[in-house]
């Protein structure tokens, strides 16, 4: 089986340039191919958790967006790094006219702040991207080595 480094190593270097042919298309596009087990995916996200980095970072946002396609949402990907009058979000899963409006964290070096999910969602349903409060929901996925270590700790 090809690792994701081996994987991240082809695509190069992940990061929000646009267009058809740039490394997130190509990972996105490798995912969309070649993942479609829980499983796979699973192990990829295990591997970007043991990993520190942003290209890490990026891959795990991608393939967390990923499983909401396996599991039958229409994922709209978000931007991997915040960028000034744009809305951020990780991603925004789609179903039936609700929304999911997805964040991922992966460390206690920024603290959780519902205020901050609750203002995208706001933003979304002003810029006209959701309907309204009773069809979106905010959505932390925290990464489950970070939960442990506080189990254990």
């Amino acid at each position: 089986m090809i690792t994701l480094e081996d994987i991240l190593a082809l695509v190069g270097t992940l990061d929000d340039t646009a267009g058809d042919h740039t490394a997130r298309t190509r990972f996105r596009s490798h995912l969309a191919k070649s993942a479609s087990t829980v499983g796979v995916v699973r192990d990829y996200i295990d591997t970007c958790l043991r990993n520190s980095g942003p290209q890490y970072s990026r891959a795990l946002q991608d393939l967390v967006n990923h499983l909401g396609q396996l599991i039958g949402f229409e994922v709209e990907f978000g931007r991997y790094q915040g960028v000034s009058n744009d809305i951020g979000h990780d991603g925004i899963w789609r179903s039936g006219g609700f929304a999911l409006v997805i964040e991922i964290k992966t460390t206690d070096a920024y603290t959780i702040e519902t205020s901050t999910l609750v203002g995208y969602v706001d933003r979304l349903i002003e810029a006209g991207r959701i309907t309204d409060w009773d069809h979106a929901l905010g959505l932390y996925a925290v990464s489950y080595t970070h939960l442990r270590a506080h189990e254990t700790g």
